[in-house]
Order: structure tokens, then sequence, then C-alpha cells
């Protein structure tokens, strides 16, 4: 998986090191609070394609955040479940490239957390665990639908 182009909300272009780099000068900014470093990733099928959009949020908590989101589109036809576990997957893929970088240095690995576009109720749920376990597995924090806004809101707003 390669990181790709992310836009702001403003629609402005940034490489991944570029993002990085914002995020890093957002967290220097206020070193003394708490943050949060949250990836989410929705899906919507559409006639010819299923467009995946994978979001980064940096969250000065109680005060501000800043995000940023990456499109792809994928010709795959996937079920609920499928859709859900790529969606797991690609959050994953795309922090692997995020691990390493300053910002988290600078935070630390704990405040990263992954959003995950299933919940207790509704046909997601029988994917939702093996999703957990995914992201458990890897290391990382979690949180499903209603809390889990990364996926279920920020990433979502930019799927139609």
């Amino acid at each position: 998986m390669k990181p790709g182009v992310f836009l702001n909300s403003m629609g402005e272009c940034f490489t991944l090191a570029q993002m990085l780099a914002e995020m890093d000068a957002f967290a220097a900014g206020e070193r003394n609070r708490e943050y949060a470093v949250i990836i989410g990733t929705d899906s919507q099928v559409h006639a010819r394609e299923t467009t995946f959009v994978t979001a980064v949020i940096i969250h000065r908590i109680g005060e501000s955040a800043r995000f940023f989101y990456r499109r792809t589109e994928s010709q795959a036809k996937l079920d609920l479940a499928g859709r859900i576990l790529h969606e797991t997957s690609e959050s994953i893929a795309l922090l692997e490239h995020l691990v390493d970088s300053a910002v988290i240095r600078r935070l630390g690995r704990e405040v990263i957390e992954v959003h995950i576009d299933a919940g207790s109720r509704g046909k997601s749920q029988r994917v939702m665990d093996a999703c957990i376990n995914y992201v458990k597995g890897m290391g990382y924090n979690y949180r499903v639908k209603p809390e889990a806004y990364g996926a279920t809101h920020v990433a979502d707003r930019y799927t139609k």
C-alpha cells in the first residue's frame, strides 16, 4: 500500500511527509496538552467501484483537531463484512507508515486509536470481533461505533 496524496478540509494536497510535518507542528504548538492520533476508514459502494476513505486526525483533547484524508478506489466486489475488514486493513496499513514519524515519537504510541466502522448493533457486529482482534494484535488501541467518529463521521463525509 502506497500512502498516496492526502487532502485537508480545505482541499489542499499533502504528501505523507508533508502531512506528518503538519501534524508534528500542531502537536509542538502546545506541548503540555493531551493528544490523540486517530485513523479510521469508511467505504461507499458505487455502481462501478467501491470508494475507501481513510482519515488521519490529530486531536488536541478538549480543544481542537486537524484532519487529513485520502481516497482510494477498488473494483473488487466485497460484501459488508469484507468491506469492513478491508477498511480496518487500510487503517492499519497507513498507520504502519506513521508509527516511526516525529509526531508519534513526540506523543507516544499509546495516543494512537484505530476507529473501526463496526459496532455491537446492526449487520457489522458479526465482523466486529475480528476487526478488534486485528487491531489489538497489531498493538493499537481501538474504538467501535458509536465512539468511532474517525471512521463514521470524518471518513464517511468524503466517501460520497
